[in-house]
């Protein structure tokens, strides 16, 4: 009878333990899951949910790009008290309107990289559509820029100054915009995304009564088309 109250108690004692066990470990997991979610609102991550199992932490859900993914892993595995991270945390796909927002990023910063480059003008021999050779670094450059924005359609606009002809000044700023835009396709750049166009001298940027304002208007353009 003694042994049976003996073990009795005994059994007792080990379900007190077990249950205090559980709640405790409970209170962990409760702590943990709250501390990874704040942590990862934190983040702007609001799509991404954390779960504890003991001191393991699973992540679920979805987060922007890979950087995130494992940025996130790394803040979570930092918490105190974290033992391990299964991160399963999936990829958004990018919606068409995401995309449309990122080429027209890409398109506005194209064409504050064109107008910083083309405060150098690009030259051309006197009265003809042949580019300098001075002038090949510099289209180098605007080349590099334009890959930079690969969905963007790009017009190429010739300006002259005012002397000689209309007609002849239209043709030669055509002729001048349409050899930049062979030399972009000479690199390896997609013609279909470039329109020649010759404004001859009608956009001055200066008064032509002075050949510095002459040397203004003799210029050309590149401009993205839709923004």
């Amino acid at each position: 009878m003694r042994t049976l109250l003996i073990l009795t108690g005994l059994c007792g004692v080990a379900a007190l333990s077990y249950f205090c066990a559980l709640a405790h470990r409970a209170e962990i997991e409760a702590d943990l899951t709250r501390r990874t979610q704040d942590m990862l609102a934190g983040m702007g991550l609001t799509n991404a949910q954390a779960a504890a199992e003991g001191q393991i932490i699973t992540l679920k859900g979805t987060v922007p790009d890979e950087s995130a993914k494992v940025r996130a892993g790394s803040r979570v595995a930092a918490i105190w008290g974290v033992e391990q991270v299964n991160n399963e945390l999936g990829i958004q796909p990018i919606t068409k309107l995401d995309q449309t927002a990122v080429e027209r990023r890409e398109a506005v910063a194209c064409q504050q990289r064109f107008r910083l480059l083309l405060n150098e003008p690009i030259l051309y021999e006197t009265g003809k559509a042949v580019i300098d050779a001075r002038s090949y670094p510099l289209l180098d450059k605007l080349a590099d820029a334009a890959r930079a924005c690969p969905q963007a359609a790009i017009e190429v606009g010739g300006h002259t100054d005012s002397r000689g002809p209309e007609w002849r000044n239209r043709r030669l700023s055509e002729r001048r915009a349409a050899a930049v835009i062979r030399y972009m396709v000479d690199k390896g750049l997609d013609a279909s995304r470039f329109t020649a166009r010759g404004y001859g001298s009608d956009v001055p940027l200066a008064s032509n009564e002075t050949e510095e304002g002459r040397a203004r208007n003799r210029r050309t353009e590149f401009t993205v088309k839709g923004i």
